[in-house]
Parts: C-alpha cells; sequence; structure tokens
C-alpha cells in the first residue's frame, strides 16, 4: 500500500479538480508544443513514433517518481515547520 502523501502526489486523492488556467501564454505555449510534435512525427523515419512514444513514457515515469518524491519530502518539511511553530524550537532540538 502507498503512502497517503504518495497518493496525494500522483493525484489519485484530490480535494477538488483545479484546472490549470487557460491564459494566452499557456495557450501559446501548449500551440508550440503541438506545432513541434506534430513536426517531428512526420521527420520521423518508420517506426520512429512508436520509438517516440516508448521514450515519452519512459521519461514521464522517471518524471513522476522525481515528482513524488520532491511533494512528499516538501511536505514532510512543511509539516515539520508547523511543529516547529507550535511547539517551540527548543523543544525539537532536544529530541
Amino acid at each position: 500500500m502507498c503512502s497517503i502523501l504518495a497518493e496525494f502526489a500522483r493525484g489519485n486523492i484530490l480535494p477538488d479538480e483545479v484546472p490549470v488556467p487557460r491564459t494566452p501564454a499557456y495557450n501559446a505555449a501548449m500551440q508550440a508544443l503541438l506545432a513541434c510534435e506534430e513536426e517531428l512525427l512526420t521527420r520521423l523515419p518508420d517506426g520512429g513514433a512508436q520509438w517516440l512514444e516508448q521514450y515519452a513514457r519512459a521519461r514521464q515515469a522517471v518524471s513522476d517518481a522525481w515528482d513524488i518524491n520532491r511533494f512528499v519530502t516538501g511536505y514532510r518539511l512543511g509539516v515539520l515547520m508547523t511543529t516547529e511553530v507550535f511547539s517551540g524550537r527548543e523543544q525539537l532540538e532536544g529530541a
């Protein structure tokens, strides 16, 4: 069983869906991304699209692992900081 923090970081526990704001900058970046992807796929030799898809999935898996670890570590740090605020620094140094 995964920790609650890891599941939260994966997006499996959501207090509410929060969509990405569709700002002009976001829309421009998305259009540029789609145009680059389309151009790349047209330039790849036969079988290249499959290879690129495998690469993208592997890259996403590595990125997800890093993101989850960074989130969990950051959340724990935040809880420790909150604990220090409520208990006082002197109490934590003796532990």
